[in-house]
């Protein structure tokens, strides 16, 4: 399940990236109009009981919302390496 998770979340991270997120450097008016703003939901329902989301630290993660606790799948370290960078991470983008 945790590979299924990882891939989906790899697999949309590409496309919000070939959607237009070029590497231009952050800006004040990025952060003043709320560019840089955290989405309030940015997870994945991958089972009935599982939700696969970015953590606060830009990292994926899985909640378990059987026993209301997370589980660290892949640390922000590994997008940065793998360049995998995007600004959110979300879903229903298209």
């Amino acid at each position: 399940m945790e590979l299924k998770c990882l891939l989906s979340l790899l697999r949309t991270s590409e496309e919000n990236r070939a959607g237009g997120h070029d590497d231009a450097p952050v800006e004040n008016i990025d952060v003043l109009y709320g560019e840089l703003s955290p989405l309030l939901f940015n997870g994945t329902w991958v089972s009935n009981r599982h939700i696969c989301y970015r953590d606060t630290w830009g990292g994926i993660s899985l909640f378990d919302a059987a026993n209301i606790s997370s589980q660290s799948l892949m640390p922000n370290e590994t997008f940065v390496i793998a360049k995998f960078i995007s600004r959110d991470l979300n879903s229903s983008k298209g």
